[in-house]
């Protein structure tokens, strides 16, 4: 065992371990919360009117309790997940994001890709997750039509051109290269642009669902960026909202 995986182990071993605290006293709280139901069930059906001023202050504290476990959702999900650890990765584009995975995990550029070594073009084109499994497949989830335009208008927002993700025929006819940008947004404009050529190729595929790809369809680019004869428009990424893709690590 490497000593990455060591630490990944007694990571998830100690989490394993203090987990068991939080998980008990999650349940304390929901346990807690029938309790409370109960006795103004209780209350209510007694019909004591010293008891029955209680009830509104019972109920309220109930539903505050309710409304916090709402919040911690996610933490209680997040603890009882002891069998595996997440890593996040995030750098400007081309900085090795995609390179260290490779060298982690010792997966292939055909699943993992990677720009070689000089290219001025950018690989992982949307948010990805690599999970360690047994068998090689990727899962890509797409956007609806609705999603799409909402995550364009957020990309249009920081040029002050939101209004046009929802108006897809003057968004495909919108000169990007008139407008007057800082330098720092040239990587944005660039990025606009390729969605702009490219939207006659993957259109179709806006209607949300999934695709699941085997190893040998990996090289197929849907969730990264192509170049298809040579033709930088032959691109398919803009409509991939995830993408999840499952191998054995080696590293």
């Amino acid at each position: 065992m490497s000593e990455l995986q060591n630490k990944i182990q007694k990571v998830l071993s100690e989490r394993a371990k203090n987990s068991v605290k939080i998980i008990s006293q999650f349940k304390n709280a929901h346990a807690l919360i029938e309790d409370i139901d109960n006795l103004v069930s209780q209350i209510k059906v007694a019909n004591i009117e010293e008891y029955e001023q209680f009830v509104p202050e019972l109920e309220n504290k109930k539903n505050n309790l309710e409304e916090t476990l709402k919040k911690y959702t996610f933490l209680e999900k997040r603890v009882k997940r002891t069998d595996k650890i997440y890593i996040g990765l995030a750098g400007s584009s081309q900085c090795g994001k995609s390179t260290l995975i490779q060298t982690l995990t010792n997966l292939p550029k055909d699943i993992i890709p990677s720009a070689d070594e000089g290219s001025a073009h950018p690989t992982t084109a949307v948010h990805s997750e690599i999970f360690n499994h047994k068998n090689s497949e990727a899962v890509i989830y797409f956007y609806t039509e609705q999603e799409f335009k909402d995550s364009l208008a957020k990309l249009l927002e920081l040029l002050g051109k939101s209004e046009l993700a929802y108006n897809i025929d003057k968004f495909l006819d919108f000169d990007f290269n008139s407008l007057n940008v800082s330098a720092s947004m040239n990587n944005n404009i660039q990025k606009i642009k390729r969605i702009q050529k490219s939207y006659i190729y993957y259109k179709d595929k806006l209607k949300g669902g999934t695709e699941t790809l085997t190893e040998n369809r990996f090289s197929e680019g849907i969730y990264y960026f192509t170049y298809m004869d040579n033709d930088e428009t032959h691109r398919f990424f803009p409509a991939v909202k995830e993408a999840k893709i499952y191998a054995p690590f080696n590293g």
